[in-house]
């Protein structure tokens, strides 16, 4: 089943951003672009309300003029490779080992629990907000994700990725491959 919410959401959650910003008209406001963004998460997490307990976190950035907006939830995240090779990393993991997150969660009544040394909600998962993950009750949030905007210089590279990146790549490896590899 986890599968399902991940193939969803993959295939989903752009083509809702998309139809949200097409709807929008103006995409000059950059406060109008991020709420469109915001109601597109909303939509992909009601999309999956026949899921049952799969997941999926996410990560999206759209490009308009020289901004560039991103939102993401859970562990996906977004890097930034200036020209020069730097790696920045842009998002904040969404985890329960974050004392906001584990207090966000605790209070919309779910529990946090450290299972070997890992912060997990329900005792199971180690992300604090995804998509469906319902079975992990009202402390699971995909919405509001967190949202930024900035903008993007000639030059740069962005980097989009899960934690299947991540756990065994450090920014600045990936930075590297992206440098020696852009423009073959």
């Amino acid at each position: 089943q986890t599968a399902n919410a991940l193939v969803r959401a993959e295939t989903g959650l752009w083509s809702k951003v998309k139809a949200r910003l097409e709807a929008l008209g103006d995409l000059n406001d950059q406060q109008a672009v991020n709420e469109a963004i915001k109601q597109a998460f909303a939509d992909m997490e009601e999309s999956l309300k026949d899921i049952g307990d799969s997941g999926s976190t996410a990560v999206v950035s759209v490009k308009i003029g020289a901004k560039v907006y991103m939102a993401w939830l859970g562990d996906a995240r977004g890097v930034l490779v200036k020209k020069d090779g730097t790696a920045v990393r842009l998002t904040k993991d969404h985890k329960p080992n974050d004392l906001s997150e584990r207090v966000r969660i605790q209070e919309a009544g779910s529990v946090v629990l450290n299972n070997l040394g890992v912060w997990r909600v329900g005792g199971v998962i180690a992300v604090a907000r995804a998509f469906g993950d319902r079975l992990y009750g009202a402390g699971v949030i995909s919405v509001p994700p967190d949202q930024l905007v900035f903008n993007a210089e000639e030059g740069d590279t962005l980097i989009l990725a899960c934690d299947g990146v991540w756990d065994v790549c450090s920014e600045e490896a990936a930075a590297a491959v992206v440098k020696a590899n852009l423009g073959k």
